[in-house]
């Protein structure tokens, strides 16, 4: 049977790299669980507080899988403020592999646009990471923001 997590659970997933830590936030009616993930590997465990997150970003994520699978630990629960309720999906591309049209999904609807605002660029990528991809680009330094 499967792990269920709560909102606020810390995960950490132990890599030959160094320690990944990412917070359960929800889950999406059709994303499914979205994490909150710590920009940066840790050499050593770092003290679990409130501030561990900063600069972090959501995306989503098979959490709970990896849980049931030993591949992640649940270590601490902090406070979250949950998932947004919007997500942003890329529908366009120009040549040189720059999105040119999002289609920012909400509760109210579907809208395409060109230009995002700030708080658009915050919205999570409406796509859901493996286990390997979401290292990898914590390994690169990927941040969501730099996809708008």
């Amino acid at each position: 049977m499967g792990v269920k997590l709560k909102p606020g659970d810390v995960l950490e997933l132990s890599r030959p790299e160094g320690f990944l830590y990412v917070q359960f936030v929800g889950t999406h009616p059709w994303l499914g669980e979205g994490i909150l993930v710590r920009p940066r590997l840790q050499q050593s465990r770092p003290v679990i507080e409130p501030g561990l997150f900063d600069g972090g970003y959501i995306v989503f994520y098979l959490a709970s899988l990896a849980v049931t699978r030993q591949e992640a630990a649940v270590v601490a629960s902090l406070p979250t403020t949950g998932l947004p309720s919007s997500v942003r999906t890329a529908r366009d591309w120009e040549p040189d592999g720059r999105v040119r049209t999002w289609a920012i999904e909400s509760p109210g609807g579907v809208v395409v646009k060109e230009t995002l605002t700030e708080d658009e660029i915050g919205y999570p990528i409406a796509s859901i990471l493996s286990d390997s991809v979401l290292v990898d680009r914590v390994l690169a330094g990927w941040h969501p923001s730099r996809e708008s």
